[in-house]
C-alpha cells in the first residue's frame, strides 16, 4: 500500500511542478481562473491571490463643472451716460442739452454647465508573487461632459480699450452727429461741423476735423447665441504593490506607491450671430488642458465572508499642473474699423504652473463567481485641485479675446459609480 500511495504522489507533484509559468515569472500560481469558488468554508481566511490579475469597470461619474461666472466683460458693465448738445438756429441760437442713457450688461451666464453624468471606462493590470511584492498599471478615461445653451437677444458687454466698438451717432435725428463732450464740435459732420460765429448763430460753417470725443460705444447684442462646454478626464497610473500579513480579522491591506499622470481638458465654445450693433458676428474658443504629474501613494484595504468581499482604497497624488490655456476669437463687423465682411481677432495662449493636490477614493463590493472571476460594483470619489476652467479664463475684450490672468487655480470634483469584473485579484 505505501509502494501504490507513492507510486501517485510522485506523478502527482510533478504535474504541479511543471504548471505554466511566464518567462521570467517565477512562483506556482493557481491558473484555474473558473474552478470553484474557495469560500473558506472550514472558518480560515482566504488566501491572497497571487500571479497575474486584471480587472475592468464601467464608469458612470458626475462632474460638478466650473463655478458660475458671466459671459461678458463683468467690469464693463454699468450704465452709458451721454448728453448731447443740439443748436437750435435763431437770434440768439438755442443750445439744447440732452441726456441719453443705455445699460451695458451681460445677460447670459455659464450656469447652465451644471453637474451632470456621462460614461468611462477603467483598466487594471498587475501581478503579485508570492512575496507579497508586485505592480500595476492603470487606464482611465471619462467621455466627454458636453451641456449646451441656445438663447436669443443676448447683450454681451466688452472691454474696448482701443475703440474697436465705438462709432459717431446721431440720437436726434437731425442730420448732424451729435456733440456728446459739448465743445461745439459735432462728431465727424462733413464738411462744416462747427459753428464759427460768436456768439454761435446755429450755421456749420468750418470743418475742424473728426472730434474722437463724440465716439459712442454702443453695447454689443446678438439675435441667436449658442455655447456649448466639453470636458473631458484621462487618468494613467504605474504603482508598486506591497502586501500586508493578513490582519487578526482576516483582512488583507496593500500599501501603492508609483506616479499618476492624469489630463483634465476643458472647452468652451461660443457663437453669436445677427448682432444688431457694430459687431454682427463672434466666435470665441476658449481651451484649458490641466496636465497633472507627479507621485502617487496609496493604501487599500478588503475583507471577504464567503462569496462576498468588501473594499475600500485611497490614493493621493503630489502633482504639479502644466496648464495650457488659449483663447481664439473672430468678429465680424460693419463700421469703419470693422468693415463688413473683414475679420479681427487672433489667438492668445498663455501657460501655468500650479500646485495640484489630487485625491481619490474608491469604495467597492463584490460577489466570486468562481475560483478567480468576481463581480464588482461601487462608488469613486475624485477632487484634484489648482485646475483651469475654460470658461472662468476668457477676458471678454475688443478688438480680440484674450486669456484671464485669473481663476488659475481651481477645483475639479468627480463623484460616480462604478460596475464590472475582476480576475485573480
Amino acid at each position: 500500500m505505501v509502494g501504490l500511495l507513492l507510486a501517485g504522489v510522485v506523478p502527482a507533484y510533478a504535474q504541479h511542478e511543471r504548471r505554466f509559468n511566464p518567462p521570467g515569472v517565477g512562483g506556482d500560481h493557481e491558473l484555474r481562473f473558473f474552478d470553484h469558488a474557495d469560500l473558506s468554508e472550514y472558518g480560515t481566511a482566504n488566501r491572497a491571490k497571487t500571479g497575474f490579475f486584471f480587472q475592468y469597470d464601467r464608469l458612470i461619474w458626475g462632474f460638478t463643472g466650473p463655478d458660475k461666472t458671466d459671459i461678458g466683460n463683468a467690469q464693463a458693465e454699468g450704465v452709458i451716460n451721454n448728453t448731447i448738445t443740439t443748436i437750435v438756429p435763431g437770434f440768439p441760437p438755442t443750445i439744447v442739452t440732452t441726456n441719453v442713457n443705455f445699460i451695458n450688461n451681460n445677460t447670459l451666464d455659464t450656469g447652465f454647465a451644471n453637474n451632470d453624468y456621462v460614461w468611462g471606462n477603467r483598466w487594471e493590470l498587475g501581478y503579485m508573487d508570492d512575496n507579497d511584492h508586485g505592480w500595476m498599471a492603470s487606464i482611465a478615461h471619462v467621455h466627454n461632459y458636453h451641456p449646451e445653451l441656445r438663447a436669443r437677444n443676448a447683450t454681451i458687454a466688452f472691454g474696448d480699450p482701443f475703440g474697436v466698438n465705438t462709432q459717431f451717432v446721431d440720437f436726434n435725428g437731425d442730420g448732424i452727429d451729435d456733440d456728446l463732450n459739448g465743445n461745439f464740435i459735432f462728431g465727424n459732420t462733413s464738411p462744416f461741423n462747427f459753428d464759427a460765429s460768436f456768439p454761435p448763430d446755429g450755421t456749420l460753417d468750418t470743418y475742424l476735423g473728426p472730434d474722437f470725443g463724440d465716439l459712442f460705444s454702443l453695447p454689443v447684442s446678438f439675435g441667436n447665441i449658442y455655447a456649448f462646454q466639453r470636458t473631458s478626464y484621462s487618468s494613467y497610473e504605474v504603482m508598486h504593490l506591497y502586501r500586508w500579513d493578513p490582519l487578526h480579522s482576516g483582512a488583507t491591506v496593500e500599501w501603492l506607491c508609483g506616479l499618476r499622470y492624469t489630463q483634465i481638458s476643458d472647452d468652451f465654445n461660443l457663437f453669436g450671430s445677427a448682432g444688431t450693433g457694430l459687431i454682427t458676428d463672434m466666435t470665441i474658443i476658449g481651451q484649458i488642458r490641466n496636465h497633472l504629474v507627479g507621485p502617487q501613494i496609496g493604501v487599500r484595504w478588503n475583507r471577504q465572508e464567503g462569496a462576498w468581499r468588501v473594499g475600500a482604497e485611497g490614493r493621493f497624488m503630489a502633482a504639479a499642473n502644466f496648464q495650457q490655456a488659449q483663447v481664439n476669437s473672430q468678429f465680424f463687423g460693419n463700421n469703419s474699423q470693422l468693415q463688413s465682411g473683414t475679420i479681427v481677432g487672433g489667438i492668445d495662449e498663455v501657460t501655468d504652473t500650479t500646485w495640484a493636490p489630487l485625491g481619490e477614493l474608491r469604495l467597492d463590493v463584490s460577489y466570486q463567481l468562481t475560483n478567480a472571476v468576481s463581480l464588482r460594483c461601487g462608488y469613486t470619489g475624485l477632487v484634484a485641485g489648482g485646475v483651469g476652467w475654460a470658461s472662468r479664463r476668457i477676458n471678454y475684450q475688443l478688438p480680440q479675446a484674450l486669456v484671464l490672468d485669473e481663476h488659475k487655480s481651481e477645483a475639479f470634483v468627480v463623484n460616480g459609480f462604478h460596475f464590472g469584473v475582476e480576475v485573480n485579484r
